[in-house]
This record gives structure tokens, C-alpha cells and sequence, in this order.
């Protein structure tokens, strides 16, 4: 039989259930894939790893795709635009472990010599030499924009005056 309760600031009689504690959910497992062969960390855990240790070992990209396809094997097959676009979230602090705190050193790409690879492209130097007889204004090609239309001019109506 079940007990009545009363609530405080209600009328109506409330039944009281006999339930069970809900259990906890059940942790998610870690795929073994996800888990490293020799380490047992987690992928990101692993890469986070091996680009704070390339300070000193400077290893070229191509040598750490290598290192977490043999680590991860079936997780991915890590290239060197993986390492690149890892090493760019580790050097700007997006990686997880790093709470939004870039390293206080920024990380390069090194080439197999174990010397830091600098990349152009970053703006400053000099601009490139125009050809004689173009004059700074004048390009070399009409330019031509891709992928807009011109926009029509509005129309305006002209109203008759009447006098």
C-alpha cells in the first residue's frame, strides 16, 4: 500500500514512489584505436607529447607523421599536413592541454638536418620589381573578378512636371 504525503502549501495528496537510485552512466570506453601502442595515451594527449619533446629532438614532419602512424595505427593515416596543422594549433594554444596558453617558444618545422626551416611569405622584404615602361599604376592583365556580378545601377524615374 502506498503512503500518502502531504506537501506543504498543496491541497492535493502526493503518492510517494518507491524508486530506485538512478545509476551513474556508464563511462565511455576508449576505442583501442585511439589508444597508443606502446604509450597507451590518447592521440591528443600523444601529439601534445611529441611536439613539446621536438624542441630538442627536431624531427621533420614527414618523421612524426611516421612516428604517430606506428603509434596510431588505425586511428588515421597521419600525414604531414596533419603534423603542420597540429604544430599551428599547438603554437597558438588551441591544443586541449594547453587551456588557451600558447608555448612560450613558438615550434617550427625542421628539416632533416635538425635546422629550423623558415617559410616566406610573412610580409616585410621587398616588393617585386615592376618591368620598365609599366609605370606603378598599370597592371600587367585586365583584372578580372571572379564570382561577382556587377551590380546594376538603380533606376530612377522621372517624373513629369506639369505647370
Amino acid at each position: 500500500m502506498a503512503k500518502i504525503l502531504r506537501v506543504k502549501g498543496s491541497t492535493a495528496p502526493a503518492k510517494a514512489e518507491a524508486t530506485e537510485p538512478k545509476a551513474k552512466a556508464a563511462k565511455k570506453e576508449t576505442p583501442s584505436k585511439y589508444l597508443g601502442r606502446t604509450t597507451g595515451m590518447r592521440v591528443m594527449a600523444f601529439q601534445d607529447k611529441l611536439m613539446r619533446e621536438n624542441y630538442k629532438a627536431k624531427l621533420t614532419d614527414e618523421r612524426l607523421a611516421e612516428i604517430m602512424r606506428a603509434e596510431f595505427p588505425m586511428a588515421a593515416a597521419f600525414t604531414t599536413a596533419h603534423v603542420k596543422g597540429i604544430r599551428s594549433m599547438f603554437n597558438h594554444g588551441k591544443r586541449a592541454s594547453q587551456d588557451g596558453q600558447p608555448p612560450a617558444k613558438t615550434l617550427t618545422e625542421f628539416d632533416a638536418q635538425g635546422s629550423p626551416m623558415v617559410r616566406g611569405g610573412g610580409g616585410g622584404g621587398k616588393p617585386p620589381s615592376v618591368p620598365k615602361g609599366m609605370g606603378k599604376l598599370a597592371p600587367s592583365k585586365p583584372v578580372k573578378v571572379r564570382g561577382r556580378k556587377a551590380k546594376a545601377e538603380p533606376v530612377e524615374d522621372e517624373e513629369e512636371e506639369t505647370e
